[in-house]
């Protein structure tokens, strides 16, 4: 299979996570510990790429490459791999990776991320991106191996006054 469920433990922020649709405005890229460069904010006339992935999760590990092809494509556009895994599990995957993983790498310890974005998108595999477009509003959700043409998508829409 291409996708794995993912966890869901316990939010400790305590939020619940209103449903979100195409079309709202993107929470802010927030309560993460960066592994690897970062910080990334969603910005107006920026399209961003949020990714939701694990170390123990095969499809995600065969997307990391793609994903690194594609922000050294689209180097304009920003892009985050988010884990909710511990920082030291994560953090040697992140390292023993090297340059197949070239983009910022966070964990996101609190779940705000995992709340706003996935759960919010009632969400249920990983590997899950989501393309963030120039107006700071969600343009796309889907397995990151389909990215590509959405990237384009957003990244042509004009630009805001």
């Amino acid at each position: 299979s291409h996708i794995v469920p993912f966890s869901r433990r316990p939010n400790t922020l305590n939020m619940s996570a209103p449903q979100k649709h195409l079309g709202d405005a993107a929470a802010p890229i927030q309560h993460l510990t960066y592994l690897k460069k970062g910080p990334v904010e969603i910005k107006k006339n920026t399209v961003t790429v949020v990714e939701f992935w694990a170390t123990w999760c095969p499809p995600c590990r065969r997307s990391i490459p793609h994903l690194t092809q594609l922000a050294h494509e689209f180097p304009a556009v920003q892009f985050v791999g988010i884990s909710d895994e511990d920082e030291p599990t994560a953090r040697e995957f992140v390292e023993a990776q090297g340059a197949n993983m070239d983009y910022p790498v966070a964990i996101d310890p609190s779940g705000y991320m995992n709340t706003n974005y996935f759960q919010a998108f009632r969400q249920e595999g990983i590997p899950c991106a989501f393309v963030v477009g120039k107006d700071m509003k969600h343009a796309w959700v889907g397995h990151p191996m389909n990215l590509k043409a959405e990237i384009e998508k957003a990244v042509n829409a004009p630009n805001l006054a």
